[in-house]
């Protein structure tokens, strides 16, 4: 049996952007979105055995390959998401158990100002590290004719070999993106300002009109 490299035997954390979501997709100018992603990240950890079967007594010195047991463990280290035509940033730097699970969520507020439509882009990534241990055991023997004729094997004699490595490991996140539409601040049409003065002024001078005969019947002269 032949044997394979040790760092075959590890697989790959798997991570997400769970959900990227906002407060609002469409705002006024000036005010603000609170956007929140969720995240997830699953680290392995494992051992498996491969082993094959003994050789029939051959002539000679004999090797066998027992077989070899491979174990795993992936420790997360980091986990760092973006914002890139924002420029902000997340790191963060779980205390997580070797092959466990991990997630958590991102929530900030931002403002805007102009107006228009923005496409915000979430990436992302984490990093680990992983030690992966590779036991081997291999048995030798010789087989011959005695001097009285008769074939026959010594027993086996089983060396076990470690080998251990530490390696490190990761992944990216799939963007996950967002659209924001800014509308501009409503102003008012020079028309519709125009006709809003106008009635002003004639709801004063009715309130003044009204003022000045209130006084009159009061035996005050009027104003002029």
């Amino acid at each position: 049996m032949g044997l394979l490299s040790a760092s075959a035997a590890a697989s790959a954390a798997s991570g997400q952007i769970d959900s990227f979501g906002a407060s609002s997709t469409a705002v006024l100018a000036g005010e603000s979105v609170e956007l929140t992603a969720w995240f997830s990240v699953q680290t392995t950890a494992g051992s498996y055995t491969e082993s094959s079967p003994e050789p029939d007594p051959a002539e000679g010195p004999q090797i066998w390959e027992v077989g070899r047991t491979v174990t795993a463990s992936e420790l997360l280290d980091s986990v760092s998401l973006s914002i890139s035509a924002i420029g902000r940033e997340l790191l963060l730097h779980p205390a997580a158990f070797p092959g466990a699970g991990f997630s958590d969520h991102w929530t900030i507020s931002l403002p805007f100002t102009q107006p228009g439509l923005h496409y915000l882009e979430l990436n992302g990534s984490w990093t680990s590290n992983t030690q992966q241990t590779t036991v081997t055991q291999v048995a030798t023997r010789n087989c011959g004719t005695d001097d009285t004729g008769v074939f026959g094997c010594s027993p086996w004699d089983v060396q076990s070999t470690e080998q251990r490595i530490d390696f490190p490991s990761g992944g990216s996140f799939e963007a996950r993106g967002i659209e924001i539409h800014v509308s501009a601040l409503p102003v008012p049409e020079p028309a519709r300002a125009g006709l809003w003065v106008l009635g002003l002024g004639a709801v004063l001078s009715v309130a003044g009109r009204r003022s000045s005969s209130h006084l009159s019947r009061r035996g005050y002269p009027a104003l002029a």
